[in-house]
């Protein structure tokens, strides 16, 4: 009896370390982009019966879709919640943005939604990724509604919700709309408003 006590902590305490080295390195990796060793270290911690905690997969899902291998990063969602780890806001937002910069909109927004149906906190970050998506295929409307809804019940917008809102109104021409598109006048905003260069006025 005394020695199953003494051999219990032993176990428990190699297993822990082995948890946080293997979590370092996973992290280590996919900071470096070095995705090959990423897999490989996830594959042996897997072996020893440990697994991911969401900070991992976080670190892994941010890597992939800002290298572009937006599949990939949903691959690991799904992996993730396999595992029982649930996703938090900034594993969505990483999944968004990679969404949002494959053009891939309508996807960036179905999740956008399926935070809210999973009562997962949709910050301002969230928020703004999703604009820079819809900035990536100049959608006004979408963007316009999105801003209307922050206005509403969302957080409020910030200087960098109307400096893109003011970049997809520029790649339209719509320079009226850049430097105040009346429902979303200066007043809104929490900082400074944001203006048009001449420049780009004179494009127009």
């Amino acid at each position: 009896m005394v020695l199953a006590v003494v051999i219990f902590p032993t176990r428990l305490a190699y297993s822990l370390r082995c948890s946080f080295f293997s979590i370092s390195q996973i992290n280590a990796y996919a900071k470096a982009g070095d995705f090959d060793g990423a897999d490989r270290s996830l594959k042996l911690m897997r072996s020893k019966g440990l697994k991911p905690n969401v900070v991992t997969y976080s670190s892994l899902i941010d890597a992939r879709a800002k290298r572009g291998e937006i599949n990939k990063a949903l691959r690991l969602r799904s992996d993730m919640e396999e595992d029982g780890q649930l996703p938090n806001t900034i594993t969505w937002n990483s999944l968004i943005n990679g969404l949002g910069n494959a053009c891939r909109v309508d996807d960036a927004e179905k999740l956008f939604l399926e935070m809210k149906d999973k009562n997962v906190s949709r910050t301002i970050d969230t928020y703004n990724t999703l604009l820079s998506a819809y900035s990536k295929v100049a959608d006004t409307g979408r963007a316009e509604k999105l801003v209307l809804e922050m206005n509403g019940s969302g957080p409020s917008p910030d200087t960098r919700s109307f400096s893109i809102l003011a970049s997809i109104y520029a790649r339209n021409r719509d320079v009226a709309g850049a430097v105040g598109y009346p429902p979303f006048s200066v007043h809104s905003m929490r900082t400074e408003p944001i203006y048009l260069s001449p420049s780009v006025q004179d494009r127009n």
